[in-house]
């Protein structure tokens, strides 16, 4: 995969890390590692957004699934809920994502639909859990 495609990174339940051009494209491509069968993607196509990207992806955080990416200066981190070991996932594989102490990250909880921004440095801090 050249890095012009790259886009982001998965983080599995299963404390597995994948690197991907396109996350939803990466989900239809691999269904059973989600927790899907091929079948039941099979009619899925591919989208920028809409209902289809929406509502599988929803499922994917929900099954534990982190999703990490960069646009515009912020690395974005989406979970669907905070827990302690969805912070601990995510503080083991910071390091893999190329930042530095004063890079900016956008964390988001899809469940409660809160956001906030945070330094690497203030993330990593033992008090965020």
């Amino acid at each position: 995969m050249a890095d012009m495609e790259f886009r982001g990174w998965w983080i599995s339940p299963k404390d597995e890390i994948f690197r991907v051009p396109d996350h939803f494209k990466y989900l239809l491509e691999n269904p059973e590692m989600f927790g899907f069968t091929k079948d039941e993607l099979a009619e899925v196509q591919w989208e920028p957004k809409g209902e289809n990207r929406e509502r599988y992806m929803s499922v994917a955080f929900q099954a534990g699934w982190i999703r990490v990416r960069e646009q515009k200066g912020f690395t974005i981190i989406q979970y669907w809920e905070k827990n302690a070991s969805v912070i601990d996932l995510i503080k083991k594989h910071l390091p893999e994502f190329g930042l530095v102490p004063q890079s900016q990250l956008a964390v988001s909880e899809i469940s409660t639909r809160n956001k906030y921004n945070i330094t690497v440095k203030d993330f990593l801090k033992p008090e965020i859990k």
